[in-house]
């Protein structure tokens, strides 16, 4: 059985938002700290760059939280 994942389709109006910033929009209820806690240790990205929190997401890419 897989790990479960979350997954977070990035759209046109996201283009260039910092990483932290597009899953904060996105979960609300968690803390900017543990967002950026959350990118450093379970988050990747659909066009294999390394996930940090000042990525800027891209149009079309998916975000992966894993849940272990």
């Amino acid at each position: 059985m897989s790990e479960p994942t979350t997954r977070y389709l990035v759209g046109q109006s996201d283009a260039g938002k910092r990483l932290d910033r597009f899953l904060q929009e996105r979960i609300p209820r968690l803390s900017r700290g543990r967002i950026q806690r959350m990118v450093r240790e379970r988050v990747r990205l659909s066009w294999d760059v390394r996930a940090r929190c000042a990525t800027p997401v891209r149009p079309g890419g998916e975000v992966w939280i894993e849940y272990t």
